[in-house]
């Protein structure tokens, strides 16, 4: 959309959240924008604090950034609390919603040569501990701060290492058997149980999805 009117549509998103009591702002000087903002404002910036949630606010859908939101790398790069959503916005002919395969993007440089794209990458943000909201239009942001504040409520609280250890062994043979995620885990609901798994620092992904660890 261009650097200012990115930078106008995260303000206003701040505007709609400060009435109601988030607090929320921009990372870096005058925010952090571009392809690699997500990935610069871990590495640059020493204010992003330890429990922050982080809102990454996507124009497209890129099969390798998500793939990489999996890695071993990047969720030791965000910590054990920090916790990372993604708003789609409607610039895109992709909705990660129930679609089976995102194909490598025509501009991914950075992703192996030969890697097709993503299987079900709905599931695959859920099952790496991760959110998200799609077909957003910068002309109506209320439901990208409503979807804030409610993730900005989860807090990982109740389930022990151990218990957590064990949600992932059940939720690996239900979807081998079943092929999908389970709704619930542990006694909380699947996305829910997956901030536990981060937040106890259980760096790898759970669901074994076809060709990824």
């Amino acid at each position: 959309m261009g650097k200012r009117r990115d930078t106008e549509t995260i303000q206003k998103i701040i505007n709609l959240l400060t009435p109601i009591g988030v607090k929320a702002h921009q990372f870096g000087d005058i925010g952090e924008i571009g392809e690699d903002a997500h990935l610069d404002i871990l590495i640059k910036d020493k204010n992003v604090e330890s429990n922050a949630l982080i809102v990454e606010i996507a124009g497209g859908a890129c099969a390798g950034s998500i793939y990489e939101k999996g890695s071993s790398w990047y969720k030791k790069l965000l910590g054990p609390k920090r916790r990372d959503i993604i708003v789609k916005l409607n610039t895109s002919k992709w909705i990660l919603k129930d679609l089976d395969f995102l194909p490598k993007g025509k501009y991914d440089e950075f992703s192996e040569k030969n890697w097709p794209g993503l299987e079900h990458p709905d599931w695959y943000i859920y099952a790496n501990g991760y959110n998200f909201i799609e077909d957003i239009t910068i002309f109506n942001l209320q439901p990208v701060a409503d979807f804030i504040k409610e993730e900005a409520r989860i807090r990982p609280v109740s389930l022990s290492k151990r218990q957590v250890e064990t949600g992932i062994k059940n939720a690996n043979t239900y979807y081998k058997k079943n092929g999908r995620p389970p709704k619930t885990v542990g006694g909380v609901g699947f996305v829910e149980f997956t901030r536990f798994v981060m937040y106890y620092g259980l760096n790898y992904s759970f669901c074994q999805f076809e060709g990824y660890d």
